[in-house]
């Protein structure tokens, strides 16, 4: 039991402050949030248009990642799928998709 003491503490004297931590990630879903809110607002309002929000949403998330992803593997699909968690097979298909390939 000494031993999960032990780590428990390792733990919690190396942590880092939660306000010493910076908030890129908590900025990106802001930034997220409010473009859906002020774009996508007739989409939400308008049940003609239910169902495309999703699709939209991941496409625009989608291509970037995709396109910096590849140019940091120099263009090497085989890494990017791996960096990506992907086959190989999906990756070309959403860069097919996105007119990325």
């Amino acid at each position: 039991m000494d031993g999960l003491f032990d780590i428990a503490y390792e733990i919690q004297s190396n942590a880092v402050p939660a306000s010493a931590v910076t908030s890129s990630n908590d900025t990106l879903r802001g930034a997220i949030e409010a473009h859906i809110q002020s774009h996508y607002a007739d989409i939400i309002a308008n049940e003609d248009k239910h169902g495309t929000l999703y699709r939209e949403l991941v496409m625009m998330i989608e291509a970037p990642l995709l396109s910096i992803v590849l140019r940091k593997v120099r263009g090497n699909q085989v890494q990017a799928a791996k960096v990506l968690g992907l086959s190989r097979s999906t990756l070309r298909k959403k860069l097919k998709d996105h007119r990325l390939l």
